[in-house]
């Protein structure tokens, strides 16, 4: 198997600040993967004209995509050759619903390749203190929509400035304690849908821990993914 042949569609879920970002890169770089981000390759989509324009919201929307929109994002990028999987893809964050759970079951059967989730869990304490001690840096990633994502290094003489450019360093927008506080209460609202669904599918759902350092919580999760990949795709950490 080459390294360029996808071999498996790995679902990372968890409640917000749980390092489902890290996580991801992590295993990717490990993998020849590439990490998929619903939000992303959805604005990527409507910059290059494969993805209609955003429809007047009706209250059903995630990440600000109707359920066809998202349906749309999958097929386009990972039937129609829009994204650039590797040999593991990593989806961020995704499913976020039951519904999303099974289109993305319904892509792994017509790609030919198995999917399992793994779920990233910690105390609501530490997510909480993640959420309020991330920051990022609106000058380095001047994002479109003003909702910067990316979390920033932090100047060693000052860790209100951005290490790279120097300006002050700000929350993200979703991590204001009253819109983290509702994001956790979806998270957990929604979680026994998706649980649920994958257990009626027999799709593998994997709990990682992960408040300890993230170069050990990838490595767990690496040791869990190998469970889903064929003994000859399967490369261990140098």
């Amino acid at each position: 198997m080459t390294a360029t042949t996808l071999a498996a569609f790995i679902a990372l879920v968890g409640p917000p600040a749980s390092g489902k970002r890290t996580v991801a890169a992590g295993l990717c770089s490990r993998r020849h993967g590439q990490v998929f981000q619903l939000r992303e390759v959805a604005r990527r989509g409507r910059r290059d004209g494969w993805l209609a324009p955003p429809s007047p919201l009706t209250g059903r929307e995630v990440d600000g995509l109707s359920p066809e929109s998202v349906d749309a994002v999958l097929h386009e990028a990972l039937l129609q050759g829009r994204f650039p999987a590797g040999e593991v893809v990593v989806f961020e964050g995704f499913p976020t619903t039951a519904d999303q759970l099974h289109s993305l079951r319904r892509l792994a059967v017509l790609r030919g390749v198995p999917l399992m989730v793994l779920e990233l869990g910690t105390a609501e304490d530490v997510l909480v203190g993640r959420a309020l001690a991330r920051r990022v840096c609106p000058t380095c990633e001047p994002d479109p929509d003003g909702d910067p994502r990316q979390p920033a290094q932090a100047a060693h003489d000052n860790p209100n400035r951005c290490a790279v450019c120097r300006q002050i360093l700000v929350l993200r927008r979703c991590d204001n304690p009253t819109r983290f506080a509702r994001r956790l209460q979806s998270y957990w609202q929604d979680r026994p849908q998706i649980r649920q669904a994958a257990s009626s599918f027999g799709i593998p759902w994997r709990p990682v821990d992960a408040s300890g350092q993230s170069s050990d919580v990838v490595n767990a999760a690496q040791q869990l993914m190998q469970e889903l990949l064929p003994p000859a795709a399967v490369a261990m950490p140098g």
